[in-house]
């Protein structure tokens, strides 16, 4: 009896444990501007490793740049000193959605405008 009571026990402790998973939450998306470089990094923190993806485009929408990453986490820099003056968006892109952040260019100098989601 005390066997049978012992395999029930585990039975449910294996069953509930695997409905008891949070949903995977949100990654987190960061960026650093580095202006008197006109660069900026990005910082990408998530969960599991995954197939992230890059975009860069600018104020009418033309892609200027894009890439996929299949990380966990990952830190990216990115420059734009050989792009015209201007505002861009940068898109990051995985399997739960999409985090967009606006960025403002300009000679010698990359700011970070604003976050939009």
């Amino acid at each position: 009896m005390k066997k049978l009571l012992a395999i029930i026990t585990l039975a449910l402790a294996f069953s509930t444990s695997s409905f008891a998973q949070e949903p995977t939450a949100t990654p987190i998306v960061k960026l650093i501007s580095q202006p008197q470089a006109s660069k900026f990094k990005v910082i990408y923190i998530g969960n599991e490793s995954e197939k992230v993806k890059i975009k860069i485009s600018d104020a009418e929408g033309t892609v200027v740049f894009s890439e996929s990453i299949q990380e966990t986490s990952f830190i990216r820099p990115y420059v734009l000193k050989n792009l015209p003056k201007g505002l861009y968006k940068l898109t990051v892109t995985n399997r739960t959605g999409k985090q967009e952040l606006n960025l403002i260019h300009q000679e010698k100098r990359t700011e970070r405008l604003a976050s939009a989601q």
